[in-house]
């Protein structure tokens, strides 16, 4: 990250970690871009999506403050979740997970339970739009979820639905709601 940081030559950087970064390394680029000279902004983008939200906002022709400020705000306000296979068993506040269940997180919390990766997509998404939103991004495991089943969620929700495929995710699917 140091490396493309100096060589993109720009004063000011904002970095968005999107949850890949941990607060030590984040300091550890911070400290080291300070010997090269350049600005460094680091907003909190806790996943993928929320990062999506951020860029979805950013206006090159603003100040780096007022920039920064508008991205992190459209990254805070949105709401997401996770949902991953479960590598092992256990007794969670949503109920007993067997190996292989898709555990939905949300905010560190277990939010939910499903057999299938669509099914826990869907339930998570209709949780997250009790509290509002217009608009719905996905992103999905090409092996665990298909972009056209994705899709089909929009007229289910009665919301825009945005589905990006995500190789080396790491997880059945990241949803960000807006």
């Amino acid at each position: 990250m140091l490396d493309a940081i100096t060589r993109s030559g720009s004063d000011e950087v904002i970095v968005l970690p999107n949850g890949q970064l941990s607060n030590a390394e984040l300091a550890e680029v911070e400290h080291a871009v300070r010997a090269v000279e350049q600005t460094i902004t680091i907003l909190p983008t806790v996943r993928l999506v929320s990062g999506i939200a951020a860029l979805s906002v950013h206006d090159p022709a603003q100040p780096l403050a007022t920039a920064a400020f508008t991205m992190s705000e459209a990254a805070g306000e949105m709401r997401t979740a996770l949902a991953f296979r479960a590598q092992k068993g256990a007794l969670t506040l949503s109920g007993a997970v067997a190996k292989g269940d898709v555990v939905v997180t949300s905010r560190g919390e277990h939010m939910l339970v499903a057999d299938e990766p669509m099914e826990a997509v869907e339930r998570a998404c209709r949780r997250l739009l009790e509290h509002g939103g217009e608009q719905v991004s996905i992103l999905f495991d090409p092996g665990e979820l298909q972009a056209d089943q994705l899709e089909n969620l929009a007229e289910r929700l009665g919301v825009d639905v945005m589905v990006y495929p995500a190789d080396g995710l790491q997880a059945c699917a990241e949803i960000g709601v807006e």
